[in-house]
């Protein structure tokens, strides 16, 4: 089955790259797919790879500013023993006295992000190799969303942040919000995007016999799963989120305006987010960043989820939004899949994505009353986004219509 399964992915992949330019140009995305493709073992490698000069001087840019910020403040005290980072912050904090306004440009890798989007989407060589563009290979991908050559692309992708032990909850998304006939005025596509940690995956076959005995069936049955790894487990939900944002665009780009992430708890009111997506503008669609704020933005320094200071030196994380649900325009996250390659992982996904969206200077939206964690029977019925326990007591699946309370 496996081998089956390899030789179709192959195929396909053959296929799109047909579907594409055949000029084997070093931008990024490459129009040549072909080029990712790992003949060793027919996966496509979705790491960045991007050109470097010669000899790349990776760290350069941060340790250039280091030994000018120390140099600025040669009277402040900084602990030799603590990491870079931390340094570069006390550093910075005491000279400029802005505590309350922190600089998130300085979490490694200290670059110009917008520059180096420019760079990478443009093929022009950079001068720092990328700190966070391992291989990244899916094991599988579904063959029937963004495909080459279609009429019409979708106005929407909707991607459930899923996971190994969900089954259960997949089903009930496809059984309910991703009924087509609950999509009368809106192409809308759906993918599960599924993170396989290493202690999973001991050595190909037995991740080759265990892919097939688990989700073999389910992949080849519905065509909507996005499964990768090995991850450290740790940081699961990360590297999930990092694969599906360069898996989308690679094979979307820009021609599918917006993308819905959703955790696997929460459902989707077709109607409600119909209406809200038709209220914006294409333009508005694509730059679109927004979801709901956290309760806190305080970095843990106790408990199960403590985070030492040498790891992130700051008091708060930037500015982001909760793992809930969140919209993402094609133009912003085409610059985030990018700039994840230069942005060092972090466990907490949700304020990962918050450093990448402050290297590029995007604020975030708050939509409180698109997205609702819980509230009354109005609250739920007004909402596009709610807990999936909350949808399945008010709406009738069948029609799409919330019942009458």
């Amino acid at each position: 089955m496996w081998m089956m399964l390899s030789t179709i992915t192959i195929v396909f992949l053959c296929s799109v790259t047909l579907s594409f330019t055949n000029e084997n140009e070093p931008f990024w995305p490459p129009s040549n797919i072909s080029a990712l493709i790992d003949p060793k073992d027919g996966r496509i490698n979705l790491a960045l790879k991007p050109r470097l000069i010669s000899t790349p001087r990776t760290g350069y840019w941060a340790s250039y500013y280091e030994l000018l910020i120390t140099s600025l403040a040669s009277d402040v005290k900084l602990d030799p023993k603590s990491s870079q980072l931390k340094r570069m912050v006390d550093a910075q904090q005491t000279l400029l006295q802005q505590p309350n306004r922190p600089q998130y440009s300085l979490y490694p890798q200290v670059l110009n992000m917008r520059e180096i989007v420019r760079d990478v989407r443009s093929g022009k060589p950079l001068e720092e190799e990328p700190i966070n563009d391992p291989p990244l290979k899916p094991i599988r991908f579904p063959k029937s969303v963004c495909q080459p050559g279609l009429d019409e692309w979708p106005d929407l992708i909707i991607i459930v942040e899923s996971c190994l032990k969900c089954a259960g909850e997949r089903q009930h998304a496809r059984e309910t919000f991703m009924q087509s006939s609950l999509w009368p005025e809106l192409t809308v596509q759906f993918v599960f995007s599924i993170a396989v940690p290493d202690k999973l995956w001991n050595d190909e076959i037995n991740s080759s016999f265990w892919l097939s005995a688990q989700l073999g069936v389910e992949y080849s049955k519905y065509d909507d799963m996005l499964i990768g790894g090995p991850y450290d487990p740790e940081m699961l939900q990360t590297w999930n989120r990092i694969q599906s944002f360069r898996w989308l665009a690679l094979f979307c780009q820009e021609r599918v305006p917006l993308y819905l992430f959703l955790n696997s708890h929460y459902s989707v009111a077709p109607r409600n987010l119909i209406t809200f997506i038709r209220g914006l503008s294409r333009d508005s669609q694509l730059i679109l960043n927004a979801g709901l704020r956290p309760k806190t933005l305080d970095v843990p320094r106790s408990g199960a989820d403590q985070v030492d200071h040498d790891e992130i030196p700051w008091k708060k994380y930037p500015e982001h939004y909760n793992d809930t649900a969140f919209f993402v325009g094609a133009e912003l996250l085409m610059e985030a899949s990018i700039t994840m390659a230069f942005t060092r992982p972090h466990r907490n996904s949700a304020a990962y994505l918050g450093f990448v969206w402050a290297k590029l200077d995007y604020p975030s939206l708050h939509l409180p009353e698109v997205i609702t964690v819980n509230g009354s029977y109005y609250e739920i019925c007004a909402s596009s986004v709610a807990l999936m326990s909350y949808l399945d007591r008010y709406m009738d699946w069948s029609t799409g219509f919330f019942l009458a309370p």
